[in-house]
């Protein structure tokens, strides 16, 4: 099945569609201005899940001395951010390893989501844009792509899943990945159309 997550608002709220055939079957908010801190609320198909930052992951990275290094390079601070249900953590998602291949640099993310467990890798990166497929153990469930154009600050991202739990699954780290990368650059974009590179 194949679905689109669309920005539709990057005001004080950024607001987000989830369409599958033109069909509005979910929408997610960030309830604040600052978004790595804000809950981002999520209703999708009878599910209703919010994605925050998690602290606790951050603290360990700072009592590990990772923070001071990170200062010192001016680079950004990986987060992990929590998937809860009614206030009770169902899982989460995190930084989860980078793989080195002659010339290439390969990134990847975990999903955990009520004890299952899934991977995901950051593949090409340039004028077609960016895919996220989405493992589970050796089997890919979903894939994620994130197009190189921004239009007014508008981020889409299209997805292919193979069953609605996919599809949630996918949904989560489209979000995810656009609160952590993109929403506050959306910010500062004005009314021109912005080229992710």
């Amino acid at each position: 099945m194949q679905a689109e997550v669309i920005q539709t608002d990057v005001g004080l709220s950024p607001q987000y569609e989830i369409r599958r055939n033109s069909n509005l079957i979910g929408h997610a908010e960030i309830s604040h201005l600052v978004p790595s801190m804000s809950p981002c609320n999520l209703e999708l198909l009878d599910q209703h899940l919010s994605l925050m930052s998690d602290l606790s992951y951050q603290s360990q990275q700072a009592e590990s001395g990772f923070l001071s290094r990170l200062l010192r390079f001016g680079a950004p601070m990986e987060q992990s951010y929590k998937v809860t249900r009614n206030t009770r953590s169902v899982g989460r998602i995190y930084p989860f390893k980078e793989q080195y291949r002659p010339g290439k640099r390969v990134t990847c993310r975990a999903i955990e989501l009520n004890c299952l467990h899934y991977t995901v890798y950051h593949v090409g990166h340039g004028k077609d844009g960016t895919n996220y497929p989405i493992y589970e153990g050796e089997h890919q469930i979903a894939l994620v792509k994130k197009p190189a154009m921004v239009r007014n600050g508008y981020d889409t991202y299209g997805i292919v899943a193979l069953d609605d739990d996919s599809l949630l699954i996918a949904v989560l780290f489209a979000l995810y990945e656009d609160i952590r990368e993109h929403t506050y650059n959306n910010l500062h974009a004005g009314s021109a159309v912005r080229v992710t590179a």
